[in-house]
């Protein structure tokens, strides 16, 4: 199926779609923040370094705290965009389906036309709200975490890439 196809589906709802991968990139930047907030606070821990480390402690409890929520956000939101697009598939399909020729439906098995209404209009709706929606995201994730262990040891960075 053609991309702008699909895409030509989710164009009603680009705005809680964009407003959703921006809560998706942001709980990406919080989750590359919790590893590198968490190596400072235990590298205060072995050095002794004990007064600080409550402050840091408390701020990572603050990040996973964000975390969740952007994370709760973002599927919440995403799942009510999905249904939203899954009936606005179907009434499409289904109006489609009521201006075919009765021949049409003579020449097909009445499960084919169900399979149709049913499970492939929610795949297709998965894939517009779920996957093609968090390519960006993840593409992040992998990028900030590459960064960050450069930043620490490039030679096993290499290695474990």
């Amino acid at each position: 199926m053609d991309l702008r196809l699909i895409l030509g589906f989710a164009w009603p709802w680009r705005g809680t779609l964009a407003l959703c991968a921006l809560l998706m990139l942001a709980e990406t930047g919080v989750a590359l923040a919790v590893p590198w907030l968490a190596g400072q606070f235990a590298g205060q821990l072995l050095t002794g370094l004990a007064q600080g480390g409550g402050l840091l402690l408390v701020a990572l409890l603050v990040l996973f705290g964000v975390q969740a929520l952007l994370r709760f956000a973002s599927s919440w939101l995403l799942g009510r965009t999905a249904e939203h697009i899954l009936a606005d598939l179907r009434t499409r399909l289904y109006d489609h389906l009521q201006a075919l020729p009765l021949a049409y439906f003579q020449q097909r098995r009445h499960g084919e036309i169900l399979a149709l209404l049913t499970n492939d209009v929610a795949r297709l709706a998965g894939y517009i709200s779920g996957t093609l929606l968090s390519v960006v995201p993840l593409a992040l994730t992998v990028a900030g975490a590459a960064l960050m262990m450069l930043r620490i040891d490039a030679r096993l960075t290499c290695w474990s890439c």
